[in-house]
């Protein structure tokens, strides 16, 4: 089985992606500057103790302890030690820089599922999948299968389908999602100095 994609994801795309992430990780740093007018001042954003030692605790210089606090227990390297730059605030940082130097890029893929319905009655054996592979350039393979009669008479009646989805820098639209309600709940946490409601709607 093969698809064809028919309509490429739009080319302006990867400039609303960029502009939305910048906008993301400036929202990090004027709420801080909201709290203390100063060039000096950052959120900082690190994936391991030593690079925020060194690099990143000084920029809040000036900033009350609670929220001083609230940024150092927000850090990558301490919310997922075991892989801080799979962290939403990691991701953040890396896209927001990468889109400063170069064009982000955005792609259509097969993702998540490719499978194949069958009439009763119908086998499938040796289903291989195209997983991850992308979407244009001419015929992309989805899924390789042989499907078989279980019991005599039996209709053959196949019915391959999959699933896709439109990726920024290789991350799926909601990992962008996932980063906006983040940005907002530190944003509101350190303007109100109190948690975000567990149940609270997100304007996102």
């Amino acid at each position: 089985c093969f698809a064809i994609e028919r309509q490429a994801p739009p080319q302006h795309w990867p400039l609303l992606a960029g502009e939305a992430l910048q906008n993301l990780r400036s929202a990090l740093e004027y709420v801080l500057y909201a709290i203390k007018p100063s060039n000096i001042v950052q959120f900082p954003i690190f994936t391991d103790a030593k690079s925020y030692g060194e690099k990143g605790a000084w920029r809040l210089k000036g900033l009350p302890v609670g929220v001083r606090t609230h940024i150092e227990r927000a850090q990558p390297y301490i919310v997922m030690p075991a892989s801080p730059a799979d962290h939403p605030l990691a991701i953040l940082s890396s896209l927001a820089n990468l889109d400063k130097h170069r064009e982000l890029a955005t792609l259509a893929s097969t993702v998540d599922f490719e499978g194949v319905g069958a009439s009763k009655g119908i086998g499938i054996n040796g289903l291989k999948t195209g997983t991850d592979q992308l979407l244009g350039h001419g015929k992309t393979h989805v899924s390789t299968f042989v499907a078989f009669a279980e019991t005599e008479g039996a209709q053959m009646d196949v019915n391959p389908n999959f699933s896709y989805e439109v990726r920024v820098e290789g991350l799926p639209l909601d990992s962008l999602v996932a980063i906006a309600r983040l940005v907002y709940r530190h944003v509101y946490e350190i303007e109100t100095g109190q948690q975000m409601p567990v149940m609270a709607t997100y304007p996102i």
